[in-house]
């Protein structure tokens, strides 16, 4: 029709021909065989229309999909295929002016809704998919406040919940893959968990203030929370006060209706976002994101509780390597600086009272405004100054005054990151107590006490192996991360004295093999397969005999 003749085109709009496929696709009488027809069909015209036609389409016939979004029959998995393709599209392809069409008389927006609720589903392709989805459609919604508002609002009642429920059983497979040394099953775990904190880096890269809120507290209540084990801290019962989904339902796949809202400081049913995102003014209902972040962390590891629970060197390494992740997630995009509160519990000699009160209450599963919920609300104040310190690139700039401009903020953003460490290792008086965070964290590296002379860090490990979850190796992993962010970090924390370069340490030879059945018996005991780590290779070809 595009080509040919627009009467064509007409024709469709015309005998509404999209509401006809979508009354197809709601159909409980037609076989999956003409159902998945209707699927291709309605995908094609999504897909390949053009941009004026698309936007006519949706139009004239946005309650049709919104009705589609809400109520999919996705029995067949071939159909959850399509659909997902086609709630993609639509996501987008969709303009801001068009936007609107799809928003529900009660204020809803079933197309994103839905992209939140596959973000997390367990195949692969069809989450990546629904991530990329929602990625764009958080673009156009950053155009329109009203818009941005609802969706805000969705995403802070299902997300946490949902994201924090995958990295959880991400780290449970990874804990049972290294008590059984499974390098495979464990490297399934680690990709899918780098692949979550690379999707929580691009939410993070979209510069909207309740969503840096809303991950720090998933970032707070599902990792920071676990380092609680470095010391004598013990987790135990939730005390949140909330009701916890139903999970015979979360089994089924109906996940939009069981997830009360997790916030105990809410204070309206309405549209909490604020005008922030737009204004650069703070909201006063920030808080409520950062609570629902906590409160989904903690319904996560209810439930998702590991059975037999494991070991408290496990639970350290994990989270430390997951510490890892984090770092170098947040120095790839830029935004470093909401590192320093880790930094600050981990290094500095000592820290203010109420971060200690912090983490005993998140040790203990309970929180309060001003402390636990405070602490998280001090990763999203980071991010968000971090945002204020890089540089607006002009397009017209060549490239060399771009390369100038970056260069000057990175040297600024150095400085002022050096200068709140400086200040903060250095600070004293009534409010500040010894860091048990620290101690038990160097001891992880061998260092006992004072400023050392010398450090020495395990040989890099590849983050997908077994390996990274031995316990000096994990530390080893996540200050080198650290330092990757601030190079002045070990001296500016007064671990190193200036001018010491740390030693790389090698792991101990692999047993002397005199035979070539030896050999092949060792290598199928470790389950070195893929040979993860570069001085495991070494090791192998040192040991095995020539020829």
């Amino acid at each position: 029709g595009s080509r040919k003749d627009q009467a064509i085109i007409q024709a469709f709009l015309n005998h509404r021909g999209l509401h006809m496929l979508v009354s197809c696709l709601l159909s409980v009488r037609l076989s999956p065989s003409i159902k998945a027809q209707g699927w291709q069909s309605l995908c094609l015209v999504l897909q390949n229309v053009k941009d004026y036609t698309f936007d006519q389409l949706i139009q004239e016939e946005g309650a049709a999909l919104n009705q589609l979004f809400s109520e999919p029959d996705l029995s067949v998995q071939e159909h959850l295929q399509s659909f997902v393709s086609a709630l993609k599209t639509v996501c987008t392809r969709t303009s801001v002016e068009s936007l609107r069409n799809l928003m529900t008389g009660d204020r809803d927006l079933p197309v994103f809704r839905r992209a939140v609720a596959y973000a997390a589903y367990e195949e692969a392709l069809v989450r990546t998919q629904a991530r990329n989805a929602q990625l764009s459609l958080w673009r156009t919604l950053k155009q329109n406040q009203e818009l941005l508002c609802i969706a805000l609002d969705i995403a802070r009642s299902e997300l946490p919940m949902l994201l924090c429920t995958l990295l959880r059983k991400n780290w449970l497979m990874m804990a049972q893959a290294s008590m059984q040394h499974n390098e495979s099953l464990f490297r399934v775990g680690a990709e899918c968990e780098e692949d979550l904190w690379d999707f929580l880096g691009e939410l993070l890269s979209l510069k909207l203030p309740e969503m840096a809120e809303l991950i720090s507290g998933m970032v707070v209540g599902s990792v920071v929370a676990h380092l609680s084990s470095l010391t004598s801290m013990k987790a135990t019962a939730n005390h949140w006060g909330i009701a916890f989904p139903n999970v015979e339902a979360i089994s089924s796949g109906h996940l939009l209706d069981v997830l009360p809202s997790p916030s105990p400081f809410s204070r309206s049913c309405q549209s909490t976002a604020s005008t922030a995102s737009s204004s650069g003014e703070p909201s006063c209902l920030l808080v409520e994101f950062t609570a629902c972040g906590l409160a989904g962390a903690a319904q996560a590891a209810e439930l998702c509780a590991a059975p037999p629970p494991m070991s408290n060197d496990l639970n350290v390494s994990l989270t430390l390597r997951t510490v890892a992740i984090y770092a170098r997630t947040l120095r790839e995009i830029g935004i470093g600086c909401a590192l320093m509160p880790i930094i600050e519990l981990l290094l500095l000699p000592s820290v203010p009272s109420k971060q200690i009160d912090a983490m005993e209450q998140l040790a203990g599963g309970w929180v309060t405004e001003d402390s636990a919920i405070a602490f998280a609300e001090e990763f999203a104040a980071r991010a968000m100054e971090d945002w204020a310190l890089q540089p607006q690139i002009d397009d017209e700039l060549s490239e060399e005054e771009k390369k100038t401009l970056l260069e000057q903020a990175k040297k600024h953003r150095d400085e002022y990151w050096q200068k709140e460490l400086r200040t903060a290792a250095a600070m004293t008086g009534r409010n500040m107590v010894p860091n048990p965070f620290r101690e038990a964290f160097l001891a992880m590296l061998d260092v006992t006490a004072g400023m050392s002379e010398s450090l020495t860090f395990r040989a890099n490990c590849n983050l997908k192996s077994v390996q990274s979850v031995d316990g000096k190796t994990a530390a080893s992993i996540a200050m080198t991360e650290l330092q990757l962010t601030y190079p002045q970090l070990l001296e500016d924390t007064r671990v190193l004295k200036h001018g010491t370069v740390p030693i790389i340490e090698e792991p101990e030879k692999a047993p002397t093999i005199s035979s070539w059945a030896e050999g092949l018996a060792w290598f199928l005991q470790v389950r070195c397969t893929a040979v993860p780590c570069r001085f495991e290779r070494r090791a192998v070809e040192r040991t095995l005999p020539k020829g």
